[in-house]
């Protein structure tokens, strides 16, 4: 039966599905498989999937993917029915301390989800569900759901409590007065709009992924990442931030602009940034060159890693030294200056992990440190 669906079909589950005698269709905004169509109400509409197993074949249990970091502004049609993350994210005053929905009545309930910028996005939870009556947390983090839409409402579904982490500062909250916390992702899109300056009272966090301790990257110039986006902070003055150094950047009024087309925030004074914790690692995009290229823009100041490369142009990797994969060829740039810049380059094919940048009309590729080689 239906009420089976979710014991034989768990998270994780791979399935195929048999689409002949299936129907397809749309129920309020959400393209949907059904098992037969009927007419009510003046509207053809579909009905469920009975015999799954004439429909469903089930594979081997694998490893969930990992959900589709986003922001609420970024959220597009193409990402209905897909597992994402918002980070940033905590419930509207008003539906903190809430139940996510009515259990004794069995009726689902909308609480809303709200970033530092004001979007917002609601978390609809079934009155079935097990964490009915548990109440939504009051800080700020990360939400993991299926997002989903009914008409002109978009909808976050969640699986398990397990998705909601949201034991942060609140937006607005501690030192800083009433400074309001933007993804990276809203500070480029401020700069696409037409902005050159950051709007008042806003600030940033995210994870240095860049490292000036082995001088590959100016000491004024320090690259941050968050669960959103990636850019360049460039300091008055040469900085002291760590590889995995968690920072807040208090990025009011700031300049928004491009240095020979690489995106930064310009002219931070150094007081402006606070490490919030130390010693993190981001995880990097597993991708192809072709991909790289394809996306670059967006993937600007992020950190990437790329399976058998080789290396060509030079014997050393100071200057500009070509990586190429199975798909294309990219320049990885290497300052005469770093500590690794007249080491040998690797003879074979090499993993290779380093941050995006641009220069010019040429995206290259950064190294920080040796250790992004076969990590």
């Amino acid at each position: 039966t239906l009420a089976d669906a979710s014991v034989f079909y768990p998270i994780g589950r791979e399935i195929f599905i048999r689409l002949d005698g299936l129907w397809l269709g749309d129920f309020a905004g959400l393209t949907q498989l059904g098992g037969y169509t009927f007419f009510e109400d003046g509207f053809t509409n579909l009905g469920p999937v009975f015999d799954l197993n004439k429909h469903f074949v089930k594979s081997v249990k694998k490893a969930v993917p990992d959900p589709l970091p986003l922001a609420i502004f970024e959220l597009r049609d193409e990402h209905l029915s897909m597992l994402i993350r918002l980070s940033d994210v905590e419930f509207i005053e008003e539906d903190v301390g809430q139940p996510y929905a009515d259990v004794l009545g069995r009726q689902s309930l909308n609480r809303t989800l709200q970033d530092c910028s004001g979007n917002t996005i609601v978390v609809r939870t079934s009155g079935f569900a097990d964490f009915a009556a548990e109440l939504t947390p009051e800080g700020n983090g990360s939400v993991v759901g299926i997002f989903s839409t009914f008409n002109d409402t978009r909808q976050l579904l969640l699986r398990t409590l397990d998705d909601v982490q949201l034991d942060g500062e609140r937006c607005g909250g501690g030192p800083g007065g009433n400074t309001q916390r933007i993804s990276l992702a809203e500070v480029r899109q401020l700069y696409n709009s037409g902005t050159t300056s950051a709007p008042a009272d806003r600030k940033v966090r995210g994870i240095v992924i860049s490292d000036f301790q082995n001088g590959n990257t100016t000491g004024r110039n320090m690259v941050m990442q968050d669960s959103s986006a990636g850019i360049v902070v460039r300091f008055i003055s040469n900085h002291a931030f760590a590889l995995g150094d968690e920072v807040e950047v208090d990025i009011s009024g700031m300049e928004l602009s491009e240095f020979n087309n690489l995106l930064q925030i310009n002219g931070v004074p150094n007081d402006n940034a606070t490490v919030i914790s130390t010693g993190n690692a981001v995880t990097p995009r597993s991708t192809t060159v072709a991909e790289i290229l394809a996306n670059a823009e967006a993937w600007e100041s992020t950190l990437v890693e790329l399976e058998n490369v080789t290396f060509s142009g030079n014997t050393i990797f100071s200057g500009a030294v070509t990586v190429t994969d199975a798909t294309g060829s990219l320049i990885m740039f290497t300052r005469d200056v770093a500590s690794f810049a007249n080491e040998p380059l690797p003879a074979g094919a090499s993993r290779l992990r380093a941050v995006l940048s641009q220069f010019g009309d040429d995206y290259e590729l950064i190294l920080r440190n040796l250790d992004d080689l076969n990590p």
